[in-house]
């Protein structure tokens, strides 16, 4: 099989190592996820009937669901397959590969699947391997945080933290996360292996798909926290993002004048503002 690989990232990079080892023919290309598809000399230029196109990056199910619109249109095949795992398991080979989509580009992909990942799911319609995505990243986030503040909180109340790393791997929430990340946690040895900008931009993009489906998730919102949102892009910032932002301010100004300022949740604008009404309202005294 003839793959066309792009980006070669921290993940990118073992991924494609891993198909010619395994003698796949690869081409690849190094370009970033906002220039792959739809800029100059993009996927869409080439796409057309006989070809398929796999993004394996981790974007919101809207996005997957117009770059599908798009493939098709030029008479493509598209599907969506983000991964569960860092560099390590892409080195190894041991993705959880969420695939959903055209079930014959997916049936056609196994085999490369087969190389990346230990399993590969095929989630149906487009945009559940997005979803499926959002959820497990949310979940690893907040468990995270938690397992950070633990060490801490054994740490400085005197506990030996290698102990409680040796409780937790025989209690009932033993999990290969807490394995793998504890030791080096307490050799305060952080080799890169999942960006943390990327880590809260699935944290923000969770909370709003929770945001659609009107799910209340005040835990992966204080995990959010953690990490404060980049910068908003100039070329993005168009009135209703300032207008937003404006109104928050104002709410921050307001609430540090009754003495009443915490930090809020950011969890994108509609959650920032809830939260912020919420919490002022409630320091105010008022009806919530």
């Amino acid at each position: 099989m003839e793959v066309g690989f792009l980006g070669l990232g921290i993940m990118g990079k073992a991924m494609a190592a891993n198909l010619l080892r395994h003698g796949f023919r690869v081409t690849v290309w190094n370009r970033t996820l906002s220039k792959v598809v739809f800029d100059k000399d993009g996927v869409l230029e080439q796409i057309g009937e006989g070809k398929g196109y796999v993004d394996m990056s981790t974007v919101d199910a809207a996005t997957s669901c117009k770059i599908s619109e798009a493939v098709k249109q030029k008479g493509g095949a598209f599907v969506e397959a983000p991964v569960s795992g860092s560099k390590k398991p892409a080195e190894d080979g041991q993705l959880v590969i969420l695939a959903a989509g055209d079930k014959a580009l997916y049936d056609d992909m196994v085999p490369a699947f087969d190389v990346l990942g230990k399993k590969s799911f095929f989630l149906g319609e487009m945009g559940n391997g997005a979803k499926m995505k959002l959820v497990v990243n949310m979940i690893m986030g907040s468990m995270m945080n938690a397992f950070s503040e633990g060490l801490c909180l054994a740490d400085k109340s005197g506990l030996s933290p290698q102990t409680l790393l040796d409780v937790l791997d025989l209690g009932a929430i033993a999990n290969p996360m807490f394995k793998m990340k504890g030791p080096s946690m307490l050799q305060g040895s952080y080799n890169p292996a999942f960006p943390l900008k990327h880590q809260q931009k699935d944290m923000r993009l969770a909370l709003s798909l929770g945001d659609e489906n009107a799910v209340s998730m005040p835990v992966a919102a204080a995990s959010n926290e953690v990490c404060p949102p980049p910068p908003v892009p100039s070329k993005h910032y168009n009135k209703a993002n300032k207008h937003a932002t404006t109104h928050w301010i104002s709410g921050i100004q307001e609430s540090k004048k009754l003495g009443t300022w915490r930090p809020g949740f950011f969890c994108g604008a509609r959650g920032a503002e809830r939260h912020r009404w919420f919490r002022l309202k409630r320091d105010r005294g008022l009806n919530v």
